[in-house]
């Protein structure tokens, strides 16, 4: 489904167990996930969180959401804070640990942090979606670039091994391989995950490429558009006021 049919889908159902049932846990969680990764009303987004965390008895499934939110907005430390308090509720719970890893210490320049937490996430959920594409991230961040290279390859096409591919291969200064693989992660993703092939070309330095797609996922709303602050692909658009508008368009602080 389309974001925008499936987030008003996702609205409309948990509207009505809400109806059915107003101490319903999960339905503020739904509904925090919409403003956030959706809308992008971080406001509300926190309003529907705090709901879900009271009448849930602090879940670990509504912390890790918690701890995604929060970190979408800058605020590692208290992501770092809920996903501790999920991980000492649930030691084997995967999205905790691959969160804690992708979410919060990718995005802080912890790399040997994150590169632990995800192989732990893996090691308990093997195939955990882009579980290898941020796993070849963290290892490309760290210049370990063989390594990366082999993580890439692991993950499916759908969740990122072309992209993962072409930023190794960019490092390694094999600009005709990582064209190739540009090529086919557009192919593959163009239509459903936009945002991964601007942090692409942010990574090459093709700024005006990069802009280009995050307005086509802005356009798109796709889901993973919500959380690009201090992603480390995108660094080298950090100091564009171009990029510091788009942040801006999405309520999201510089």
């Amino acid at each position: 489904m389309a974001p925008t049919e499936a987030f008003g889908a996702g609205r409309q159902t948990a509207l009505k167990a809400l109806a059915l049932d107003a101490q319903n846990a999960m339905a503020h969680v739904v509904l925090a996930n919409i403003a956030a990764v959706f809308e992008w009303k971080w406001t509300e987004a926190n309003r529907e969180l705090s709901t879900a965390l009271r009448l849930s008895g602090r879940d670990s499934l509504t912390l890790v959401t918690a701890a995604q939110i929060a970190s979408a907005e800058g605020h590692w430390d208290q992501a770092h804070q809920y996903l501790s308090e999920a991980l000492a509720k649930d030691p084997l719970y995967a999205d905790a640990y691959m969160t804690l890893g992708a979410w919060v210490y990718l995005r802080t320049g912890k790399y040997a942090d994150a590169e632990s937490a995800l192989r732990r996430g893996l090691q308990i959920r093997p195939h955990w979606g882009t579980g290898q594409y941020f796993l070849a991230t963290c290892l490309l961040m760290q210049g370990r670039l063989s390594e990366a290279l082999v993580e890439a390859q692991r993950e499916m096409p759908r969740d990122g091994r072309y992209q993962a591919s072409s930023a190794i291969f960019f490092a390694m200064q094999r600009k005709k391989d990582s064209d190739e693989a540009l090529r086919q992660a557009i192919a593959e993703s163009a239509s459903d995950w936009p945002s991964s092939i601007a942090k692409l070309y942010a990574f090459r330095n093709e700024r005006d490429k990069a802009l280009e797609w995050l307005e086509r996922a802005h356009e798109f709303r796709d889901e993973d558009l919500y959380w690009i602050k201090s992603d480390p692909l995108l660094k080298n658009l950090e100091n564009d006021p171009r990029y510091k508008a788009f942040l801006r368009k999405m309520n999201l602080p510089q």
